[in-house]
């Protein structure tokens, strides 16, 4: 916990999500859902914090499958504010905007390190990843400098 991995990607895919992810909110008690093929899996919040245990089960289990066979998920019904989310998402996109070379400076280090930014291990993969530590305080890197006044 504590670690928060941000999947940032512009266009139609974010937009579909929460459109689809606004829709479904607890359909049919289920936590994970896709929205096509080649999109993120949405957990709902929600079902991992219920009082029933059933609900709560499966959400764990849909989680590690997101994990596991996606990598990443979209959160729902998490109770952060939306502006929150687009300054986090605006401030992301400008920190991946940068060049390669400022971004260097948060490739791991150690497991210790509170901000880390890498690329995919594949040959061709053009995929970037940020982590950052949320918990107990926000952990952000220094440019884009907004980042810190989010």
């Amino acid at each position: 916990m504590g670690e928060t991995a941000l999947l940032l990607n512009q266009g139609p895919l974010l937009s579909s999500i929460h459109a689809k992810a606004n829709n479904n909110e607890n359909a049919n008690n289920e936590s994970f859902c896709f929205v096509a093929d080649d999109e993120v899996p949405i957990i709902d919040y929600s079902m991992l914090v219920s009082a029933d245990p059933n609900q709560r089960s499966k959400a764990i289990h849909d989680l590690g499958k997101a994990c596991g066979d996606y990598g990443c998920f979209t959160v729902v019904n998490h109770g952060l504010p939306e502006s929150f989310i687009r300054g986090v998402l605006e401030e992301c996109s400008g920190f991946f905007d940068l060049a390669e070379m400022e971004k260097t400076e948060y490739e791991p280090k150690g497991p210790a390190d509170k901000i880390r930014w890498g690329k995919g291990s594949k040959p061709g993969d053009k995929r970037e990843f940020l982590k950052l530590i949320s918990h107990p305080d926000f952990q952000c890197p220094a440019k884009p400098t907004g980042f810190s006044e989010i």
